[in-house]
């Protein structure tokens, strides 16, 4: 009982303050406020969201000695926005699908994410031009180049089309690694994982229902060297480098065997399991 008190107060919070926010950004809207500016009201509320949620964020990211530029990162959980938000100041670029999410999917828009339709060729060469332009304008621009997010088990292979915006803008590239150590003091494992990763058919609401009945979420962000562009012959050997250096900084839960087999027919040798 106290544990779905404590969930359903959380999300009447999280609710309030979500709300709060649109509405303060369509007013800033009509005074035509700049982006940058957006983007700093939604990561002030998306800090006291995440103070709500207990996530507790090791972040190893010093904005000081980095340029602006394009950050890319692995994917696991709709939390993953939250988390970079909490860090950078930055422009999100996402799926479709998350433009049509409730109340996440509006936070997105207003903090001015831009959506992309990887199945498009016409359309992905337009989102390109606008994330350069995006780059070019002095923003920092992030995406996740799994293009989906995971159980915790994979990590899927690097989509590199995207990288050609900073290009494009000539700014480097800096790869990130998202790693969720512990819910509630307990390292991640099974048993626990789906409070945290959130794939497949899972929905937004049954998800952080679950999330707020938790009082903790401990997760590590790291920053990996960054790459030039001048260092690499294409986008394809850029998205390879960055995989592998995301890789070397995971530690997935072991895979069920007919997930692996499932995946290895889909992928190939593209994709990384732990030994």
């Amino acid at each position: 009982m106290i544990t779905w008190l404590r969930a359903l107060s959380k999300m009447l919070l999280i609710f309030l303050l979500a709300v709060f926010m649109l509405v303060l950004i369509s007013i800033a809207d009509i005074f035509y406020l700049k982006e940058a500016k957006r983007i700093q009201i939604v990561r002030f509320f998306v800090r006291k969201i995440n103070k709500i949620l207990g996530l507790k964020i090791h972040c190893r990211l010093d904005l000081e000695k980095i340029e602006q530029g394009l950050f890319v990162a692995n994917h696991l959980s709709y939390l993953d926005i939250f988390i970079m938000y909490d860090s950078l100041s930055c422009v999100f670029i996402s799926s479709e699908e998350m433009r049509d999410s409730y109340i996440l999917g509006d936070i997105v828009k207003k903090a001015g994410c831009l959506f992309v339709n990887r199945k498009s060729i016409w359309s992905l060469k337009k989102e390109i031009s606008e994330m350069s332009d995006k780059l070019k304008n002095g923003l920092n621009v992030t995406f996740f180049p799994e293009a989906t997010t995971s159980d915790g088990t994979v990590l899927l292979p690097f989509r590199s089309s995207l990288f050609e915006a900073a290009k494009q803008a000539h700014k480097k590239v800096y790869p990130i690694a998202l790693r969720y150590i512990a819910v509630d003091g307990e390292h991640i494992n099974h048993l626990n994982k789906d409070t945290v990763y959130w794939y497949s058919d899972m929905t937004f609401f049954s998800h952080i229902f679950l999330l707020c009945s938790h009082t903790s979420v401990e997760v590590e962000m790291n920053l990996l060297p960054e790459l030039n562009w001048n260092q690499f012959m294409d986008r394809k050997i850029m998205a390879k480098k960055a995989y592998h250096q995301v890789k070397s900084q995971m530690t997935y839960l072991p895979p069920e065997k007919s997930i692996v087999e499932k995946l290895k027919d889909f992928y190939g040798d593209r994709v990384y399991f732990p030994q």
